[in-house]
């Protein structure tokens, strides 16, 4: 077809749908046969290679004018393969249990009462093209799929309850249930695993941070003999220790209870140690103790310079971190006596 400017172009688009005929199904099938037939021992786990689609797509092209592609014909084994895999799993069902028996007419499985074979064909419709007419090619997708594994894998149903049952519903009502129960169990099991996990990087996150406050504090000790002011540079290694501290401590997303940052108290808290001798040399005092001890010690010391409030210290600093109560105090008291008295 023409026009007065040239000839006029089809819009590129799907390409053309083919009519595929049982001669056609047959050929490409007898064609796969014989190339399974040729392979060797070590293409076994291949179902089939590149040769036999050539093949098999030389033989297709001679039935028909269409162009068909090697995509084409894979695709179209492809849902022949899976009908076959519905098959197999129809007679794995059915054969052998209750009425059902094998008709040699139809070749397929024929069941006596209607009312259970409607039952079963309603709970599993992957079976039903197969109620009045076997698979054609069964036999053949045996011979060409014999060294893939068991189709059975492919089965539509999981753990379905038996097709004869009375009600269907409520065999689907309980494998619902049962599937529900299992994600949930799955589901909480995954829950209690992370929570394990979060546990145990912050145990080996407080680990590491006292190990490297320790040989901060073995670093200045080291320091101070060797230097002749000992005591500034004693100052600056627990300032150190103290400002890792404070950043554990005090997150800059928190809010207090006025709705400032504490990030700005942090910068006031680093000012007042900084500039305030007597509350810093509390501080060398008892940064050599435990993780937990230096924490509780070091928000007193932050409340008590007006830094945090007293109820951000008791509801969220102290609760979040589990710090020391004022009960418990006993055995630390001696030392944090003796540090305000050295002071």
């Amino acid at each position: 077809m023409t026009s007065s400017i040239g000839p006029i172009r089809r819009p590129p688009g799907r390409p053309t749908q083919v009519q595929w005929t049982p001669e056609m199904v047959t050929v490409m099938i007898n064609a796969l046969v014989e190339c399974s037939d040729r392979r060797k021992p070590h293409e076994r786990q291949a179902v089939l290679h590149h040769g036999a689609w050539s093949e098999a797509l030389d033989r297709v092209q001679r039935l028909t004018s269409a162009h068909i592609s090697k995509r084409m014909l894979q695709g179209k084994f492809k849902s022949i393969k899976a009908s076959w895999q519905a098959w197999c799993n129809f007679c794995a069902d059915v054969e052998g249990v209750g009425d059902w028996d094998w008709d040699e007419e139809k070749s397929t499985y024929v069941n006596t009462d209607a009312e259970a074979a409607d039952r079963y064909y309603k709970m599993r419709p992957l079976s039903r093209p197969f109620r009045h007419r076997g698979h054609e090619n069964a036999e053949q997708l045996r011979m060409i799929l014999r060294d893939c594994p068991d189709p059975h894998v492919y089965s539509q149903w999981q753990e379905s309850s038996d097709y004869s049952s009375s009600d269907p519903e409520e065999g689907r009502d309980d494998n619902r249930n049962t599937m529900l129960s299992n994600y949930k169990a799955k589901r909480q099991l995954l829950m209690e695993k992370r929570i394990q996990h979060r546990e145990l990087h912050a145990r080996r996150k407080a680990k590491r941070f006292s190990r490297e406050a320790a040989l901060w504090a073995e670093t200045a000790a080291a320091n101070c003999s060797n230097e002749p002011n000992m005591y500034e540079k004693r100052r600056r290694d627990a300032f150190a220790v103290y400002k890792a501290e404070r950043e554990q401590l005090l997150p800059t997303t928190w809010f207090d209870d006025d709705g400032k940052l504490i990030s700005k108290m942090a910068i006031k808290a680093d000012r007042t140690l900084k500039h305030n001798p007597s509350k810093l040399d509390i501080w060398m005092n008892v940064y050599g103790f435990d993780m937990k001890f230096r924490r509780t010690m070091l928000l007193k010391l932050l409340m008590e310079t007006n830094v945090i409030t007293k109820k951000l210290y008791e509801e969220q600093l102290g609760y979040q971190f589990g710090l020391i109560e004022e009960d418990s105090m006993s055995y630390y008291s001696s030392e944090w006596e003796y540090a305000n008295e050295s002071v």
